[in-house]
């Protein structure tokens, strides 16, 4: 599992504190966070309700509360019709790490933004981090995800907020998912 030690301690907090019904997670990498999730939440007495989508198939061997499905960041409702998500109730967790780059951002927050209710978290990761390309290209000093989340804001800002406990919870944006902590008003 990779994930910020910071990131981590917030994740802690928000899942205790929202109590969710579920938790979406587009991106698992090897999957190690799909378990510590499902883990976390059984351990907090909760259901273990984790959905995680990523191109490559995962085995996690039978694990309790986990489904794991394959498909693409940028077509969801191919993997994760809207009928599947309304099933799962509120508060949801959505945790949008799979490409990194602008479009599949973008795609991620606009499939799940009719979906989501109030309470609910959308988060977006590692907007700390800029591709070599944009570097070198000198195009923004925003990363990707960064620049999808500031165009989304733009336009739903009435509809979202920026949770700043979590976002500077260690010192202000000490996290990977700079302004990515997003709660649905």
């Amino acid at each position: 599992m990779l994930l910020n030690p910071l990131d981590m301690a917030n994740y802690l907090t928000l899942i205790e504190q929202m109590k969710p019904s579920a938790v979406i997670e587009i991106g698992s990498l090897e999957g190690g966070r799909t378990e510590w999730l499902a883990d976390t939440m059984a351990a907090l007495g909760l259901e273990a309700r984790v959905i995680s989508i990523d191109l490559m198939p995962r085995d996690h061997h039978g694990r309790f509360g986990i489904d794991a499905r394959v498909g693409d960041a940028r077509h969801l409702a191919k993997v994760l019709p809207p009928e599947d998500i309304k099933s799962l109730g509120h508060p949801l967790l959505i945790i949008e790490d799979s490409a990194h780059d602008e479009e599949t951002c973008t795609a991620v927050l606009e499939y799940f933004d009719p979906l989501l209710a109030k309470g609910d978290y959308l988060i977006v990761e590692d907007g700390a981090f800029r591709s070599e390309g944009d570097i070198k290209a000198n195009l923004s000093t925003l990363s990707p995800p960064s620049r999808a989340i500031d165009a989304f804001l733009a336009g739903r800002s009435i509809d979202y907020e920026i949770d700043e406990a979590l976002c500077d919870r260690f010192g202000y944006n000490a996290t990977f998912n700079i302004n990515g902590w997003l709660r649905r008003r």
